[in-house]
């Protein structure tokens, strides 16, 4: 192994490279290391030696061993360790260490923390019960499809009280209050429940649904960041970046005229995301302004037909609904229309939003 000799605060790694067909010495080869701050004794002569291992290895040109089992969490701080020390000055490397922390929790490559693990496979049960109900042959019931979103609601209520406390802040006031966790839980089922069928009856026309879930989203996201003000967070904001990125991929091919449909399947999902990013701004009721649109455009055919299913009673009767119906067959507008417009409202609400938020 390369042999170690110590210089003042740094290193210096010796590689003896043998001799030659004619029997001369060949020149070792040397290398200067600085061994991370902040390592004890022990620590520093492990590292020692596994920059020395590397190190013969690089001279010899033999092949590094590969740990294939590492992950992307362990694999950043080695890089600290071994690589950014010698590579940047020690405030650009205090800067990126910084970042790492923000972002390396919620990459997808890193292992999520429980809560936002459970969030995960409810969205992908959301899916599951959207992608069955497009390919069955005869399709699902609308009151199955309620009870199968009911009970998703609920798991998702149940699993945020178990992370989170159930204070809610007013985003106008600034002022919190503590409601009963039983209140809390029933709202935030009420809260997903709406959230997945309105974003799912507004996808009726390409673009619009998912154009107006990446700008709730965002929204959600910027007040996020603003009522953190620099505080470290447990990194869920960042999950809306990642799932605003998917929707643009999608929205790519189903821009008028489309290639690519998500139906129940995409759409339930977006839904149940949106409810889970607003609860946990700490903020439920943020869902009326930023999402308002959705809202509007499907929530008020949800209670048109249930107010004349259950109590005979007829309300908007010479207003289509989902409203992008109304818009595209009576005020005879065009889909990009349709979508460009109910954007337009939609991102002039959630701009007040944000400016209210802003300190």
């Amino acid at each position: 192994m390369a042999s170690i000799r110590k210089r003042g605060s740094s290193y210096l790694l010796v590689v003896s490279m043998g001799y030659d067909y004619k029997g001369n010495r060949i020149k070792p080869k040397q290398k200067t290391v600085h061994p991370p701050e902040g390592l004890t004794p022990k620590q520093r002569e492990k590292w020692l030696n596994e920059q020395a291992v590397l190190f013969e290895r690089e001279c010899k040109g033999l092949p590094q061993e590969v740990d294939r089992s590492i992950t992307l969490a362990k694999y950043t701080e080695l890089w600290f360790q071994t690589i950014a020390p010698g590579k940047l000055a020690k405030s650009t490397l205090a800067r990126e260490r910084q970042d790492i922390d923000r972002f390396l929790p919620v990459l997808v490559f890193a292992k999520p923390g429980r809560e936002a693990f459970i969030y995960l496979i409810l969205v992908g049960a959301a899916m599951l019960t959207g992608f069955l109900d497009d390919c069955a042959k005869t399709p699902w019931g609308e009151y199955k499809k309620g009870i199968l979103d009911l009970i998703i609601a609920v798991m998702t209520a149940v699993t945020f009280l178990n992370f989170n406390s159930s204070d809610v802040t007013f985003l106008l006031t600034g002022k919190t209050m503590t409601l009963p966790p039983v209140l809390f839980g029933v709202l935030a089922v009420v809260l997903v429940w709406v959230s997945i069928n309105v974003t799912n009856c507004s996808d009726g026309v390409d673009g619009l649904s998912g154009t107006l879930t990446i700008i709730t989203l965002m929204t959600i996201f910027l007040v996020d960041t603003l009522l953190a003000d620099g505080k470290k967070t447990d990194g869920f904001s960042y999950l809306i970046l990642l799932f605003c990125v998917c929707i643009l991929g999608y929205l790519w091919y189903n821009a008028t005229p489309s290639r690519l449909l998500m139906g129940d399947a995409g759409s339930r999902a977006m839904g149940l995301f949106i409810s889970i990013a607003v609860l946990k701004t700490g903020s439920p009721f943020l869902y009326i302004p930023v999402a308002l649109v959705l809202i509007l455009d499907g929530g008020l055919g949800l209670v048109k037909v249930s107010l004349l299913r259950f109590l005979k009673i007829r309300i908007l009767t010479k207003v289509r609904t989902p409203l992008h119906d109304q818009a595209r067959k009576v005020w005879e507008w065009s889909n990009t229309q349709t979508v460009f417009r109910f954007a337009i409202i939609q991102i002039m609400l959630c701009a007040a939003v944000i400016y209210i938020a802003m300190p």
